[in-house]
């Protein structure tokens, strides 16, 4: 999932946000983006991801790295 072109061509996250739910049904891990160059990009990114994968059911980068070290 990256925010590279929430404010550029697509004016939205990518893959479509819908998809969400299909990698979630068939276990599928993903990892997220910003595709930021500097800390403006980052501040209008963030906030973007956020919306789309912050009110579901999904782990953060750093847990399932941590559970797939021990």
């Amino acid at each position: 999932m990256n925010a590279g072109r929430v404010h550029g061509s697509l004016g939205r996250v990518h893959p479509d946000p819908a998809v969400l739910d299909l990698f979630t049904e068939y276990g599928i891990q993903f990892v997220l983006g910003l595709d930021s160059h500097t800390p403006v990009e980052l501040s209008e990114r963030v906030p973007q991801l956020r919306a789309v994968t912050g009110t579901s059911d999904r782990y953060p980068v750093s847990e399932v790295l941590r559970d797939n070290q021990q």
